[in-house]
């Protein structure tokens, strides 16, 4: 029994994955944006139909008050037809006239033709009401199709919410992965620093001789070295923020690192400054361990660990592409959570009845026209 459970279990598997689709494994960068774009899809696509359904909703409260105001006025011209041909007749049949016409809405009428015309109202009040009965019964059917309509757009859009918190979560680590990065970076150049002080004080004979004021490079050493030191301290207190976007991380990434490439790359220029002096420089590409220290400062070792996150040059959605690609991001929890709203979707029966309705209520409009004529 336990073996038939388990190739039970691996069948559904199979299946899930065959229907999701094999790229789904990948708990990638893709997964975040396919899945972000396809909820974005059918939230869309639930807004156009929400809208259809609502304007022939409010098309059949519409015609529903209007329905109700001409048959009250169809009764009421019924009426005075009646009662103006009765009193004809009744004139006539003592010979008070011997001739009497019904005058209706500026008309002449005869009492035949006026009692024809009662007639005519009143049969159409009858079948104006039998289409207010109808149009009573399809403004029932949008009603719950909106409902319905507005319980999807409700799910897709907390799956949305969730899936952009999750993301974000994940982002963060990555980010501080990168300060953590950044700090050791700035740590060794500290270091270096102050060891590229000692050096210039063992040989501070020969660059003496070689007419180098040592004394000012030295304090210059020391004064950079203490900027290290706070540079060091300031990424370190960088306050990274949860956040319930991935825009939002991304942004606070941006603009934080932004300053501290600013700050380090001017601290990286005053000490390109020392290295470069023509005197300094030839001395230490003649001693190995000078060498060694100059080696620290070859390149800025900072462009190094942002290069890929090009802050000027690539666009939000690529950077938040690179930090979720690089974090702990599960896309295919989140396909599956996905794609339960989107079967309920793709099995909402209503929905195809709702487009049914919509040609309906155009050829219905056409019905109508009579009973929304002024009588």
């Amino acid at each position: 029994m336990p073996r038939f459970f388990l190739k039970f279990f691996l069948i559904l598997l199979f299946l899930e994955i065959f229907h999701f689709g094999i790229p789904a494994l990948a708990a990638n960068q893709s997964d975040y944006f396919e899945l972000d774009n396809l909820c974005k899809s059918y939230q869309e696509r639930l807004l156009s139909q929400y809208r259809g359904v609502s304007q022939d909703r409010e098309y059949l409260q519409s015609v529903l008050s209007e329905f109700d105001t001409q048959n009250a006025a169809r009764v009421k011209k019924a009426f005075k037809l009646r009662s103006a041909s009765l009193r004809c007749r009744q004139r006539l049949a003592i010979n008070e006239l011997d001739v009497c016409t019904v005058i209706s809405a500026g008309r002449e009428f005869s009492v035949a033709d006026a009692e024809k015309l009662a007639k005519d109202l009143e049969q159409r009040c009858v079948s104006c009401q039998k289409a207010g009965g109808q149009a009573v019964k399809d403004r029932k059917v949008f009603t719950g199709n909106i409902s319905r309509i507005e319980k999807l757009q409700d799910d897709f859009e907390q799956w949305r919410i969730f899936h952009d918190k999750a993301a974000a979560e994940a982002m963060i680590p990555v980010v501080r992965d990168v300060y953590g990065q950044i700090v050791d970076l700035i740590s060794s150049q500290a270091a270096a620093t102050v060891s590229l002080k000692g050096w210039i004080s063992r040989h501070e004979r020969k660059l003496t001789e070689a007419g180098v004021n040592v004394t000012f490079f030295q304090s210059r050493l020391k004064n950079i070295h203490q900027k290290y030191l706070m540079e060091e301290l300031s990424v370190k207190e960088i306050d990274i923020l949860a956040k319930e976007e991935p825009l939002a991380v991304w942004q606070m990434f941006q603009d934080q690192a932004s300053k501290v490439v600013l700050v380090d790359s001017r601290i990286y220029l005053e000490v390109r400054a020392v290295l470069d002096e023509p005197k300094i420089y030839l001395l230490l590409q003649q001693d190995d361990s000078g060498l060694a220290i100059a080696e620290v400062f070859s390149r800025n070792g900072l462009d190094d660990i942002l290069r890929k996150y090009a802050f000027k040059q690539i666009k939000p959605a690529e950077g938040i592409d690179l930090l979720v690609r690089d974090s702990a991001y599960n896309g295919f929890k989140w396909r599956i959570g996905l794609r339960r709203i989107i079967d309920r979707y793709d099995h909402e029966k209503s929905f195809k009845a709702a487009d049914s309705l919509g040609s309906l209520i155009a050829r219905r409009k056409v019905q109508w026209g009579s009973c929304l004529e002024s009588p």
